[in-house]
């Protein structure tokens, strides 16, 4: 038969009730202590990780931005040197 909330109560109330021994209440408090600090350290891990992850994507996207720069020479007779795309230098006379 299904037993009300009072009488579950009462059951609870009337059961017998022991202490736990210090030492072992030290024992359990020490093992959440270590848990505790593996879990903050795994923590720390894995958002530097994260961060390392995120900035070398970063690197990664713009380490192939090419940029074009012209440079204009005031003197016809200059010798200049000139660079290429691929990073070559070139000699040479300006125009």
């Amino acid at each position: 038969m299904a037993e009300t909330t009072e009488e579950k109560k009462e059951q609870i109330t009337e059961q017998e009730h022991r202490d736990v021994p210090y030492e072992v209440h030290k024992e359990i408090v020490d093992m959440l202590d270590a848990h505790n600090r593996r879990l903050t350290y795994t923590i720390i891990f894995l958002i530097c990780v994260i961060f390392m992850i995120v900035a070398t994507g970063i690197w990664f996207l713009n380490q192939y931005e090419y940029t074009t720069e012209t440079v204009t020479v005031d003197s016809s007779d200059g010798v200049a040197n000139y660079l290429g795309g691929d990073g070559s230098i070139t000699n040479g006379n300006a125009r």
